[in-house]
């Protein structure tokens, strides 16, 4: 969806994935083949851009927080991904800026689930804290 937006205005956007013929690819400007869990390709990748981005959250903030240190324009910052990385620290995070939730808590082990089913009632759903979906990484140039 970014290829497409950032096409009606002229941007380039360059795609890096892991797979040839990914989506993204027919669409974009470049593409450049890597996985976006070695670090250096992301390194690679990010000369090649004026701004960094991401499609998802699951990526390795500690390369982002590097390129940042380095002067790349990572849009969203490191600390934020950080933050949406963890459905509970984003939770934690929503609520002490007033936004509305359900009510959550942390479940770290059966115990924890049984606890939260008694508080909470049934049915209960459980959620992953990390690593629900799938990644990329994206950039304007």
């Amino acid at each position: 969806m970014l290829c497409q937006a950032a096409s009606e205005m002229a941007i380039k956007v360059m795609v890096l994935d892991p797979i040839v013929n990914c989506p993204a690819s027919s669409i974009a400007y470049d593409h450049m083949v890597g996985s976006f869990d070695d670090s250096e390709t992301v390194h690679e990748f990010a000369k090649r851009c004026a701004v960094l981005t991401v499609e998802i959250e699951h990526v390795d903030v500690a390369t982002m927080e590097k390129l940042e240190q380095q002067g790349v324009d990572c849009q969203p910052k490191a600390s934020t991904i950080r933050i949406i990385q963890d459905k509970y620290l984003q939770k934690v995070h929503f609520s002490r800026h007033g936004i509305p939730l359900p009510d959550f808590m942390q479940i770290d082990d059966l115990e924890g689930a049984k606890r939260a089913g008694d508080l909470f009632g049934y049915p209960l759903m459980l959620k992953s804290r990390r690593l629900a979906y799938d990644r990329a990484w994206e950039c304007s140039c």
